[in-house]
């Protein structure tokens, strides 16, 4: 009929929307979230075959398989039937519910990481200037209160807003303001960069802790989202033995009628199971975080405050307090004891050494246990319980709140398994390397930037209109606003790497030398015209150099062919001008933009494919164009 057409065409056009809202996400993720989110697709696939599995069996009515053998075993047609009927609305509702629950977790969990992510790396931008304004005033020192105002300012909301009469109940981290979360990351950080060094680990300053803790989440979310069937059988089997347990002795107990009443007195104290397991998560979590939160000391010295970190707390035993009730429920953890293998491992109390994997399939069969037992309650909603019926409602309250607080108690975990004894040195090293070929394509894309800016201002018929410092100041706020702080960064690197007396500021001299290494000649007329346009002072500071370069509208570098670009910006690396790039010459030019002779190495392998010592200029093209052109140039794209 033509209604079915209908309906098979919106149903067509629901599959197509989710096939696009996938294909989306996984182009709009971080890569160490792809494998969570294919994860949880293959979950809804293998739900969807079961439930298209039950729904087979009822094919046929009065003729199916299931009508034969229910009659034939329970001398009652209906009964298999009816109980398949059941199974298919339920796996229905668990397959709506999984679907909500694990996008909710992976929503709040990948925010969290970008707002570390971005904010973390719009301080260091303002750090940066700070340091630039002391270096201008000749009073640069690495400890004076101007240059670490940013991270004082960190360190003073973390030590004011965390009062330690709030920790045993773990109520901070669900109503903890932004800034504090913020403060907590940017403790936590510090704390780890100073660990891994003194343990002999290089990290940079500009390490991407967040991205860490991302690949050390991901890590845990594809074991959590992925559900085998024996799992599956694992939490229907609390839900089975409730209803047959009921089925048996409900109306023995309770009288006529007694059965319906029975699921739910049942059903009703599982949920309390469920809600006590939540808690205990939870307060775990948040008791094993707490114990190894860096600690901030305020420090007060001729006038002058400043904010340090010290150890955390389980460092030191007379500092590890541990609530009553975290005491109390451990008896929990007992039948899986056992012996931790340093201090840190303590803090899981019995479990010890397998803590982290304990408490992640804990949370594992929670969340997968909460979204059985919400979609069985919710079959309960519609039917009549006498005076019980209004207790329905609350009856899911238990594992809704469970879900609920399933995000924040993974993130909790992620604390209390990637950080201080329990560092990741595998997961270190992977998003190094990455940062650092990241970065070199950041780096290429800034210096195409500024070859376009260069090739604009050496056309004589572009207007370049005279700014004031008040102008300057609105176009700076404006570029902090719209563009990534990793091209501010990289563009500030350049900056200074040409800044050779470090003074914060570049001299005519040395932007002479910055567009000689990019192959342009700033003739008279064409540097009178920059500078005017920079203010005609004959230093000018970073703001200035920024709001200029990253003015350009991209359509001088479209003009050039690729081959054209890759020279130029080959030509920037080959100083000997050998028509190769050797590994020193790369190192020069890149190590005062913080690379080292093991990024180098690392750099040099990902342009060729296998270790050499050159790169040559058609194997420098091949990457720029694959690499770094076939992605969004800065500023260019439009």
């Amino acid at each position: 009929s033509g209604w079915g057409f209908i309906l098979t065409t919106i149903v067509l056009l629901l599959a197509q929307a989710f096939e696009s809202a996938v294909h989306y996400i996984e182009h709009n993720i971080p890569k160490a979230q792809l494998p969570v989110i294919r994860g949880v697709v293959s979950e809804l696939a293998t739900l969807g075959f079961v439930a298209v599995l039950v729904s087979g069996l009822k094919l046929g009515g009065e003729e199916s398989l299931l009508t034969y053998y229910s009659t034939l075993l329970f001398g009652e047609p209906e009964l298999l039937f009816e109980e398949f009927e059941s199974i298919d609305k339920g796996l229905f509702s668990v397959t709506i519910s999984f679907f909500a629950a694990f996008s909710v977790l992976l929503t709040v969990v990948n925010l969290r990481f970008r707002t570390w992510d971005q904010t973390f790396r719009s301080a260091v931008v303002l750090l940066r200037l700070a340091e630039d304004e002391a270096r201008r005033k000749g009073v640069y020192n690495p400890d004076d209160p101007q240059c670490r105002r940013v991270e004082d300012d960190y360190m003073r909301r973390f030590i004011v807003a965390d009062p330690a009469v709030v920790w045993g109940f773990g109520l901070h981290e669900l109503f903890s303001s932004e800034e504090v979360r913020l403060s907590e990351f940017y403790t936590f950080r510090k704390r780890f960069l100073q660990r891994a060094v003194a343990e002999g680990v290089q990290l940079d300053d500009d390490f991407r802790f967040y991205e860490y803790l991302e690949e050390n989440a991901a890590e845990d979310l594809k074991e959590i989202v992925s559900i085998e069937p024996l799992q599956l059988i694992s939490a229907l089997v609390p839900l089975a033995a409730i209803t047959i347990t009921n089925e048996i002795f409900a109306e023995a107990v309770l009288g006529e009628g007694g059965t319906e009443t029975g699921l739910l007195v049942t059903y009703i104290l599982s949920q309390g199971a469920i809600l006590i397991w939540a808690v205990w998560n939870f307060l775990k979590m948040s008791y094993v975080k707490t114990m190894l939160k860096p600690r901030v000391v305020r420090k007060e010295e001729g006038g002058t405050v400043t904010y340090d970190i010290i150890p955390p707390s389980y460092v030191e035993h007379e500092h590890r307090q541990t609530p009553a009730i975290i005491n109390t429920l451990s008896i929990l953890e007992y039948p899986w004891r056992q012996p931790a293998k340093n201090v840190h491992e303590e803090l899981f109390g019995y479990v010890g050494a397998q803590g982290p994997m304990f408490y992640l399939q804990s949370m594992k069969l929670l969340l997968f246990e909460s979204i059985v037992s919400f979609s069985f309650g919710s079959q309960l909603l519609g039917k009549d319980f006498g005076e019980l019926t209004p207790f329905i409602n609350l009856a899911i309250l238990p594992s809704m709140v469970a879900v609920a607080l399933a995000p924040t108690t993974f993130l909790m975990y992620n604390w209390a398994t990637g950080v201080e004894q329990l560092r990741n040195n595998d997961l270190v090293t992977k998003v190094l390397a990455r940062q650092r070929e990241e970065r070199f394509r950041t780096t290429l894309r800034t210096l195409i930037t500024i070859i376009n800016r260069f090739l604009e201002v050496s056309d004589v018929s572009e207007a370049l209109p005279r700014r004031s410092y008040d102008q300057v100041e609105r176009e700076w706020e404006v570029l902090m606003a719209k563009e990534c702080p990793n091209t501010i960064l990289e563009l500030r690197d350049i900056f200074q790497s040409h800044d050779l007396d470090g003074s914060g500021e570049l001299e005519e001299e040395e932007l002479l030398q910055l567009a000689k290494d990019l192959g342009f000649d700033l003739d008279g007329e064409i540097m009178r015209r920059f500078k005017e346009h920079l203010g005609s002072r004959r230093c000018f500071d970073f703001k200035e150099f920024a709001t200029t370069m990253m003015k350009s509208n991209g359509e001088k570098i479209q003009s050039l062919c690729p081959e054209q670009v890759g020279d130029q910006v080959f030509n920037f690396f080959d100083t000997d001008g050998a028509g190769t790039i050797s590994e020193d010459e790369m190192l020069n030019k890149l190590k005062p933009l913080g690379f080292d002779a093991q990024g180098i190495e690392q750099l040099f392998l990902d342009v060729t494919g296998k270790h050499k010592n050159v790169v040559t200029r058609s194997e420098f093209q091949t990457y720029l164009e694959k690499r770094v052109l076939g992605y969004p140039v800065l500023n260019l794209a439009s």
